[in-house]
This record gives structure tokens, sequence and C-alpha cells, in this order.
């Protein structure tokens, strides 16, 4: 598990339900985009803590899948989804999403949040359109470059960040137009960096920030990764963006 990777699961130890720029907000922006409507049966492409995925089953109704490859995010899901009452709407597996453990075409709609900056994203996104239905809705939201980066940032980001790497809007547009999908809706969401920080401290509260400092005492990596990501967006904050995107299976 990288840097990155054990930072995230520190933040959710701490209460974080969603770790991507405006939250839940977002997430339920992006559903709109998609068009989620009761009863769609969703795959949720690396789901965290399950925060999605609990939101899709409670507001709308839906049948939810998350996958996950940290097994222990997989049981804090499971056991949050249990104390919701949503177990009958929302199951969570460990995997891969290079490899999905699913047949083709069983899902309506399938979502990524920032998820397809760290990984190999021809075979991922290849393995999320196999099992989307023909009709079906693919929901991404992603960081972007506002501008092409320098390659000092791009190498850093890179190195620090589990081998982040990322297109301008413009090419994440055309990315998605190039897997053959069509009815292709962007919207450019970006969050200043204060507003960002704003929104992670109240969704983690007194209490989180809290327990996330005493942890992170006992954590000099950590602590060390916390530096560096503060570095990186200090240094080169206006190169990142946030967007979503929604298109449609022919």
């Amino acid at each position: 598990m990288g840097a990155t990777a054990n930072l995230d699961e520190l933040l959710f130890e701490c209460g974080l339900e969603s770790l991507h720029p405006g939250g839940l907000g977002f997430t339920d922006r992006l559903v709109r985009m998609c068009g989620a409507a009761e009863g769609l049966k969703v795959l949720d492409a690396g789901s965290g803590r399950g925060a999605t995925a609990r939101l899709l089953a409670r507001s709308f109704g839906g049948f939810v899948t998350g996958v996950e490859r940290q097994e222990r995010l997989v049981a804090w899901a499971s056991a949050k989804a249990r104390e919701e009452g949503l177990d009958s709407r929302a199951r969570f597996v460990a995997g891969d999403v290079a490899k999905l453990p699913f047949g083709d075409g069983l899902f309506d709609l399938v979502l990524s949040e920032c998820t397809a900056t760290l990984v190999d994203r021809p075979a991922v996104f290849a393995e999320l359109l196999r099992v989307l239905k023909p009709g079906g809705r693919l929901g991404l939201s992603e960081v972007f470059w506002r501008s092409e980066p320098p390659e000092r940032l791009a190498t850093a980001t890179r190195l620090h960040w589990d081998g982040f790497t990322t297109l301008t809007f413009d090419a994440w547009r055309a990315w998605i137009e190039s897997l053959g999908l069509v009815n292709i809706l962007a919207e450019d969401v970006t969050q200043t960096p204060a507003e960002v920080q704003s929104q992670m401290t109240r969704d983690l509260g007194l209490g989180g920030i809290i327990r996330l400092g005493v942890l992170l005492s006992a954590r000099p990596d950590l602590r060390a990764s916390v530096a560096e990501y503060r570095d990186i967006v200090r240094d080169y904050g206006p190169y990142f963006g946030y967007a979503l995107f929604a298109g449609t299976k022919p």
C-alpha cells in the first residue's frame, strides 16, 4: 500500500466518509447528471468506506455494489450499511477494478470517483464498460490539470501520490469520447484549495481532527506524506481542477 492509500485509510479511520473534493454533495451532483432512478443496478468502482453506495441506496433507491481493493474498507462499508439498514441494497466486495468479478452488461450505472488517476486507465475503463449495460451511464469525477503542468509537478505527484497521473479537462472529455460513449456531459466544479480544506474540516468535525492529530503524532511516515501534499498544493494549487463527466454506452 502506498503513502496516499495509507493516509486515506487514516482519514477514514478518523471518520471522514468521502475523500474527494466537494464530498457527497458532488457525488449527488454526479449521480443526477447520470440520471439515476429508483431500482437501478449500480457499480461503485473504488468504493472506499461505502459513502457513495449508501447515498445511492438511501436517496435514489438503487441496488449498489461497491468494489474496493482494501479488505478493511470493505468490512467497514459492510458494517455501516448493516447499521443503517441498507445491507439489502448496498453490498461490498474486495476486488481489483481492472479485473472485475462480474459478468458482462450487469449494471445500469457505473461510477468512478477519484480512482482513474491512480490506475491503468485503459485496462480499468475496458472493465467498467464491459460490465455496463448498453444504454447504461458511466459517471466519472476526477482531478484534472487546469493547464499543462510543469514536469516537476507531474513528477512530484507521480512520486508522492502513488503514481498519480491526470489529463486536462478537454483531454478527459476526448478520452471519454474515444471510449465510444455518447451523450457526454462535462462540468468543471473546481474548488480552491482553501474550499477543499474547509469541506474536509467540516466533514471530520472536531473529534475527527483531534483523533487525526493523535494518530499522526505516532506516524512520522504519514506526517511526511501530509507535508508533501501540503507543499505540492501550496506551490501548484492553481494547476488542479475537479470535474464531473457522464456518458452513455451505445
